[in-house]
């Protein structure tokens, strides 16, 4: 099979100007509403990818969901495993090749509105400056998939990739929320949240920063060489 290589779109290229500026940013974001065309773009863009990407927008749903972030984070809590390689794998310094940076992490225990962030071991990111008792506005968002297989969650990764790219071409900060499918049972989720019609696989947080918010240092990469390579006896793609 000859592999041929297609010119970019307008949107690969928006979608591709995006990925040096896109952070996990673990802070607390203003009031400000996300715009529901935001929103709209983010889900179609998705969709494109093979995934569904669910706005969580009800207020009895949003508590299932972020109740279930609370129970995730309180069984790892008391899983000494997970509190040693969390501990091992966060609080890297600058000249790390992998890992959560100390700077791009916030110390213990932040809550942000409803919504309970991840514990990193030494983070020294404050809280962006807002509004005095400003609610936090952040939009959470599901990523899921009809079928539970190798090929669906493939299909979940690159729409949560594109999804977050998308915000970030926007203007807005995200963070990506994995705390309840580290954990056995995500049944709460499944049911409760998605009504049993879909799979979840990660949640999206996204909102706005006070303007002229400096965004978090960027993190380390591992060389490409060590992450990707052409499969045996297979040829890189040949334009015409």
């Amino acid at each position: 099979m000859e592999l041929v290589a297609r010119t970019p779109s307008e949107e690969d290229i928006a979608l591709a100007a995006a990925i040096p500026k896109r952070r996990t940013d673990r802070r607390r974001f203003t009031s400000w509403p996300v715009p529901r065309g935001h929103l709209d773009l983010m889900v179609d863009r998705a969709a494109e990818a093979g995934a569904l990407l669910i706005p969580v927008v009800g207020q009895l749903t949003r508590l299932r969901l972020t109740t279930a972030i609370d129970q995730a984070a309180l069984r790892q809590q008391e899983d000494p495993e997970y509190q040693a390689e969390i501990a091992g794998w966060s609080g890297r310094g600058r000249l790390a090749e992998d890992g959560v940076m100390a700077g791009s992490a916030q110390p213990a225990g932040r809550v942000h509105g409803d919504t309970a962030m991840r514990t990193f071991s030494g983070g020294t990111l404050p809280d962006a400056r807002t509004a005095r008792d400003e609610p936090d506005g952040g939009q959470l968002l599901v990523v899921a998939t009809l079928a539970d297989n190798p090929t669906a969650i493939l299909r979940a990764g690159e729409a949560a990739s594109i999804a977050l790219l998308t915000a970030t071409g926007r203007g807005m900060a995200t963070c990506p929320l994995s705390q309840p499918f580290e954990i056995a049972d995500t049944r709460a989720i499944r049911d409760e949240v998605l009504d049993g019609a879909a799979h979840p696989h990660l949640i999206l947080r996204t909102g706005w920063l006070p303007v002229s918010t400096p965004p978090p240092p960027r993190s380390p990469r591992r060389q490409l060489m060590d992450t990707v390579d052409h499969m045996p006896a297979a040829w890189p793609p040949r334009p015409r």
